[in-house]
């Protein structure tokens, strides 16, 4: 007898490309963790909202930097999965995805946060996290409507964004451990310009990689076949309003999207790109292996 893992590929196809195909254990997984999204749309927040306060720092002031999560896209790394439910509501550890980009936001004291989602099981988002009134926060909702890439799902939150207000950007699958205080801080201290957060990683070539001037970022290679260090940009960012601006100037790439890279190598050319390095666990858990590794850090942990 052959036992798989979950989500093990096996050879077959044509030229024996790697297909995935579960068995009935994993037939029944699929659907359970449909009804787990569900069932989280109807559980009390109570112990929720208890996980969030628990973890919020003590003595932090309330942080003037807006909040945005960007969690649309449709997830076809991690078919078929989400073939049932958005990515950002499946389930990582304790809570569905999507709570923990949520907790890091109100652990820094932002109040407004904007949640740009796909279509997609958007009548779940809203019933599991509703206004944010039990986090002590105003949660809004955008939906867009077809994957048209990062930039162009950030330039929704420009009427969310006041004139001269700076914003903390996260992607829903982007989940880590650090403590964004100390930059936050910094950043406010900046006049104007964007900040990234720095990863060092085994596999750069999936990402986008940092070309140092000195002590800057001169610009930033899109996964380049040959990268000049083990340093990616995560999906974690900071922007003050211009960036709607820049946005508009981005020209689509060749898979038709406005990509974020782009808008960081515009800031980057004016040499307003600071940027901060991960020291603890990040994973952009968007497909199995990432996924499998971001339940195993947060398996019996509450928000970090």
């Amino acid at each position: 007898m052959t036992v798989r893992k979950i989500g093990e590929s096996v050879r077959s196809g044509v030229g024996g490309k790697a297909n995935w195909v579960p068995d009935n254990s994993q037939f029944f997984l699929l659907y359970g963790i449909r009804l787990y999204a569900y069932v989280c749309t109807r559980i009390s927040l109570t112990r929720v909202c208890a996980a969030s306060w628990r973890h919020k720092p003590k003595g932090k002031e309330s942080c003037a930097l807006r909040g945005v999560i960007l969690a649309g896209g449709t997830g076809t790394r991690l078919r078929p999965l989400t073939n049932i439910v958005n990515k950002h509501l499946l389930p990582v550890g304790k809570y569905p995805m999507i709570h923990y980009a949520i907790d890091k936001m109100v652990s820094l004291g932002i109040k407004q946060i904007l949640l740009v989602i796909g279509k997609q099981s958007a009548g779940l988002f809203t019933e599991y996290i509703g206004s944010g009134q039990q986090w002590g926060v105003n949660i809004s909702y955008k939906i867009q409507e077809q994957a048209g890439g990062i930039a162009e799902a950030l330039a929704m939150a420009e009427d969310f964004i006041p004139a001269e207000e700076k914003m903390l950007v996260i992607l829903g699958d982007n989940l880590f451990q650090d403590d964004l205080q100390e930059a936050v801080v910094k950043y406010k201290k900046q006049p104007q310009g964007a900040h990234v957060f720095l990863k060092k990683v085994s596999d750069p070539t999936r990402y986008g990689v940092p070309i140092w001037e000195g002590e800057r970022i001169a610009f930033i290679e899109e996964k380049p076949a040959d990268p000049q260090s083990h340093f990616c940009v995560t999906g974690i960012y900071m922007y003050d309003s211009q960036v709607f601006d820049i946005i508009r100037t981005v020209k689509p790439s060749s898979r038709g999207e406005l990509e974020i890279t782009d808008v960081n190598n515009a800031y980057a050319a004016k040499r307003e790109l600071s940027y901060s390095i991960l020291t603890g666990w990040w994973t952009d858990a968007g497909t199995h292996s990432s996924l499998q590794q971001a339940t195993s850090q947060l398996t019996g942990r509450g928000a970090e």
